[in-house]
């Protein structure tokens, strides 16, 4: 499962989705990544589709993975950098 999960996480790392020439390199981290996000869904299929939903939307840097900001801080900040704390 580790392999998955590191497969998962370079596939979600913005730095690497958006280099096109990587992402052609390493075509079989998305199969990783299902893996994973299957695994953690437990057999809820609205979940599952949200998740690749979600997926699409940041592959294809649409809505809030397309702003200004979010394409500069893609080789600006590390992964797990939290940007925004939110209290309620």
């Amino acid at each position: 499962m580790y392999r998955k999960l590191y497969a998962a996480g370079f596939w979600l790392n913005p730095r690497f989705q958006y280099d096109v020439n990587l992402m052609d390199r390493y075509t079989n981290t998305i199969s990783g990544l299902l893996d994973v996000v299957e695994k953690h869904a437990n057999g809820n299929a609205i979940l599952l589709s949200k998740l690749t939903s979600e997926m699409k939307l940041f592959r294809n840097a649409e809505h809030d993975f397309g702003r200004v900001s979010a394409r500069n801080d893609r080789t600006l900040l590390p992964p797990g950098i939290l940007l925004f704390s939110y209290s309620m």
